[in-house]
């Protein structure tokens, strides 16, 4: 049985990925109306590591990241309704399947034919 593998980015596909997306998402976030305990665990002291991690962390790291991030808004968010406002600022959708340029650009520095999102097969020289 073969086992399907990802490949590591190389250093220039991630530094892209972080210019592309990591002050957006930071400014979005800021914008969000979070409460300020919640912010402060994704952006501790207004800082952008944490964000950083989160776009170019290697598979391995993202789990344990992901459970302390969650843990720590579910204990922050009083309101119950930090998910979605944090969905909304990482806008998936809007900054990379819905700018055909960004999805093109990514799929082609990663080396795949199909769309970074829907799976789609497109093809390019």
């Amino acid at each position: 049985m073969n086992m399907w593998q990802l490949k590591l980015h190389s250093e220039d596909t991630l530094t892209w990925y972080k210019g592309k997306f990591l002050d957006n998402i930071a400014d979005s976030l800021k914008d969000a109306k979070l409460n300020d305990e919640v912010l402060e665990v994704i952006m501790p002291k207004g800082g952008k590591a944490v964000l950083e991690k989160l776009l170019t962390a290697q598979p391995q790291e993202l789990y344990p990241l992901n459970i302390e991030l969650e843990k720590g808004i579910k204990e922050k968010d009083v309101a119950g309704d930090s998910k979605d406002k944090i969905l909304n600022a990482f806008n998936y959708e809007g900054r990379i399947s819905g700018d055909k340029e960004v999805a093109y650009e990514l799929a082609k520095r990663i080396g795949t034919r199909t769309c970074v999102y829907c799976n789609r097969i497109y093809s390019y020289g």
